[in-house]
């Protein structure tokens, strides 16, 4: 009977042990006291670190919200109103015809078009010579090779005078550039700035004013949305219906240069 009431009275003090024992272990592997035990039997994975882990993909996504550049950013602006302003039959759906374009590799009128666009007072001028074109295209292309030669702007073609290096306007009707009810209409959604690039990200629509419809495509062929007066911020705000594309400007020799512009699939 005694003996009964010592194995009762002792079944509870096991107990409190065990639970003092599970107790100590589980505060022992919070706190990775037993790490390398559980390492070496294979029931932890060595140097795992879901902390490190999380602190890591924290850090990452600091460095992009850190590079980030809203779309009013002067840096950002500056930039786009460099390569955006194309008044030519020709050139003035070269960014969407394809899915990427190096811009070395685009003809040598398209980059004499932007940079005599980035001159001042460009729509007055009547002469143009060789030294200041060459300013604004090195500042927009970089190393770039200049050449000059004749090319057009909207109603006015500038022929090129090797001898003198300058350029004469002439009037050109067959160049001009009629929007009537059917223009381009392109929003900054952002950028991104990193040690070596600035990216500027954009958002397309082709619109007919007129009759409000709103086209995905340059060849206004592929209908995206309709009914609605266009204002400014109405395309970022139906974004998802039309295509982005992404403008890259490279530092080189301390200055972004135009080097590329790519959809963004």
């Amino acid at each position: 009977m005694i003996e009964d009431k010592k194995k009762g009275k002792a079944f509870p003090t096991f107990l409190l042990l065990l639970a003092i024992i599970l107790i100590g272990l589980g505060v022992a592997c919070q706190f990775g006291y037993l790490d390398p035990v559980l390492e070496q039997i294979g029931l932890k994975a060595k140097n795992y670190d879901s902390t490190s882990t999380k602190k890591k993909n924290d850090k990452n996504t600091d460095t992009i919200e850190e590079n980030a550049l809203k779309k009013d950013d002067k840096e950002v602006v500056a930039l786009y109103n460099k390569i955006s302003n194309i008044r030519s039959k020709d050139y003035m759906n070269i960014y969407y015809q394809q899915d990427s374009l190096e811009i070395d590799k685009t003809d040598n009128k398209f980059k004499l078009l932007l940079a005599f666009n980035n001159l001042s007072d460009y729509n007055k001028l009547t002469t143009v010579n060789d030294e200041d074109m060459k300013k604004t295209y090195s500042d927009i292309f970089g190393n770039i090779e200049y050449k000059g030669e004749t090319f057009d702007s909207n109603c006015r073609e500038f022929v090129y005078n090797s001898e003198s290096g300058s350029y004469t306007t002439e009037e050109n009707a067959s160049t001009c550039v009629l929007d009537g009810c059917k223009s381009k209409k392109e929003e900054i959604l952002g950028g991104y700035k990193d040690a070596n690039k600035i990216e500027i990200k954009t958002v397309v629509s082709f619109v007919n004013t007129c009759d409000k419809k709103y086209y995905k495509d340059y060849k206004y062929s592929s209908l995206a949305m309709e009914g609605e007066t266009y204002k400014a911020g109405i395309i970022e705000k139906n974004q998802d219906k039309f295509d982005k594309y992404i403008y890259t400007f490279t530092l080189t020799d301390g200055s972004y240069v135009f080097t590329k512009v790519a959809k963004v699939v």
